[in-house]
This record gives structure tokens, C-alpha cells and sequence, in this order.
């Protein structure tokens, strides 16, 4: 039997397994290893869906003769089921809009996977909460005239599109975010005065605003070191220090501070943002400028 990944030829051999089911989890780690993920199967030309492996699971490898995997990037993959649950969150508001009852009927079977999914793509701050208001928003039909729900699928809509777009174009993401991040310095810079002053709100606006400008700088510099096409992180250095070391150890302190804001622990985030964050600020745009340069 020939192997193949997207066409392209793979040496390997199979010597205790009979059927095609039993290969199908070597294969997996083997695309896993190399940040694939198994998207379709062509067993002699023919297309054989991967979700349902009673139908050719049981064919013996003897009588393949070309088995061709087809197979995407995580990121593609991340992207794809970003697109699927848009275009559910779309198609059921407008559905709801237009009173087309049936297609709710239809799209609301699903309710409780697309939850799930929500769950996965939002997992920060008040976006924790979406999976869980959109069960509540849409358990009754009644629910679907409920202007919250149009607000929820309206808020969701946007951000899919934003997380998209990071996946997408993350240099032009990382460089719009970064000067945000500028402008947002001297109010963060101030928090610890803020909030001995009792001006907690103000305080706390202050490092919301900055957490989630923050968490996109870090989503996108995740997706930009999963991209083959990036330069090593460990090759991008500013004085003593690299961009590998630097993310990790930036990453680390920015989930303290969204714990210590969850919790409202005025002193911890006080202290993370004068002793650990505000003086990392100025290192962080420097990577960033030279990721820009990088892809000029």
C-alpha cells in the first residue's frame, strides 16, 4: 500500500496491523508530531470521512493499494472551525431576526456542541460566560424574539471575526495592538496611585483595558511561533534576552494579573503591574517592532 500526505510520498511500513482502523492512530501522532491534523482520508481515490471509520475501519491493508491523507496545519485547522461556528452564530441570528422558526428548529439541534465550542475559543474574563448565556438564551423559542440573544450573537459574531483576523494577518494585529498599547502606558502607570486614592474603578478600567490588549499581543505571538514560516523565537533577542524566554516568562505574569483582577486583589495587581509588568512593557514593543521588521 502507498502512503501518501497531500500527495507527497511517506515511508512507512506497517507490519503487525490487518485493517485500516488500526493504522489510523499512528497516523494521527505522526501528524500531531509534525503540527498536522488529520483532516480527510482517500482510500483508492476515494473519499472515506474520518468521523465515520465503521464504514471502511474493517478493510484490510492488503487491499489498498493508495491511501492518501489529507491534512492541514493546526492553525488552518483553528481558522476553519473558527469560520464554521461564524457562520452558525450568523445564520441563527438572522434566523431569528427574520422569524424563520424552521431554520432555528434546525440550527438549535446543534445548541449544545456549539456551546462546547464557544467554550474552547472563549475561555478569558466575562467571554467565559458566553457558552453558558447562550444555552440559557436559546432553550425556549420564546427566547429567540429576546433581544439579549441578538446582543450575545451580535458580541460573539465580532469577536470571531477578531480572532480570525489574528490568525490571518497577525503582524498587522500585533502592530494595530501594539499602539494601543502606547497609548494605554500612562494610565497603567498610574493604577497603583489609583487605587491608594480609592479610585478603584477607574483603576480597574484601566488594567481590563490593558489585560485584553495584552492577551492578543500573547494569542498572536502564539500562533506566530506555531507558523513554520516565522523566524525561531529563540533567534529574536533584545540586550540579554530572547523572545522565547520573554514570552513565556510575560505570559506567566499576565495570568497572575487576570487571576488577581478575577479576584480583585487590589495589592497583587498593584504590585504585578509596578515590579513586573510596567517596566516589561517597553522590552515588549521592542520584539514586536523587530517581528515587524522581520516580515518586511
Amino acid at each position: 500500500m502507498k502512503i501518501s500526505v497531500n500527495s507527497t510520498p511517506l515511508d512507512v511500513t506497517f507490519e503487525k496491523e490487518k485493517y485500516l482502523e488500526e493504522i489510523l492512530p499512528q497516523i494521527d501522532n505522526w501528524l500531531s508530531e509534525s503540527k498536522m491534523y488529520l483532516k480527510e482520508l482517500l482510500i483508492d481515490g476515494k473519499h472515506a470521512r474520518i468521523d465515520l471509520p465503521e464504514k471502511w475501519g474493517k478493510r484490510e491493508i492488503e487491499s489498498v493499494k493508495e491511501l492518501d491523507i489529507i491534512a492541514v496545519s493546526h492553525l488552518e485547522k483553528y481558522v476553519e472551525d473558527l469560520q464554521v461556528i461564524y457562520q452558525y452564530i450568523s445564520m441563527l441570528d438572522k434566523a431569528a431576526e427574520t422569524g424563520n422558526i424552521t431554520l432555528c428548529r434546525d440550527l438549535l439541534k446543534d445548541r449544545e456542541i456549539i456551546a462546547g465550542s464557544l467554550d474552547y475559543f472563549f475561555s478569558q474574563g466575562e467571554e467565559k460566560l458566553y457558552s453558558k448565556q447562550f444555552l440559557e438564551l436559546t432553550e425556549s423559542e420564546d427566547s429567540l424574539k429576546n433581544t439579549e440573544l441578538k446582543e450575545l450573537l451580535d458580541k460573539t459574531s465580532f469577536l470571531l471575526q477578531k480572532k480570525v483576523q489574528e490568525v490571518t494577518t497577525p503582524v498587522k494585529t500585533l502592530t494595530t495592538t501594539a499602539a494601543a498599547l502606547r497609548e494605554l502606558i500612562p494610565g497603567i502607570s498610574d493604577v497603583s496611585i489609583l487605587l491608594q486614592t480609592g479610585k478603584d474603578k477607574e483603576a480597574f478600567n484601566a488594567v481590563l483595558a490593558f489585560i485584553e490588549l495584552s492577551q492578543t499581543i500573547v494569542r498572536v505571538l502564539a500562533i506566530l511561533k506555531e507558523d513554520i514560516n516565522s523566524p525561531d523565537f529563540s533567534s529574536i533577542t533584545s540586550g540579554d534576552e530572547n523572545l522565547d524566554s520573554f514570552y513565556t516568562g510575560f505570559n506567566k505574569v499576565l495570568k497572575e494579573l487576570a487571576e488577581a483582577f478575577d479576584s480583585s486583589d487590589t495589592v497583587l495587581i498593584g504590585d504585578l503591574l509596578e515590579y513586573e509588568i510596567v517596566p516589561k512593557i517597553d522590552t515588549l514593543l521592542g520584539f514586536i517592532s523587530l517581528i515587524e521588521n522581520n516580515q518586511e
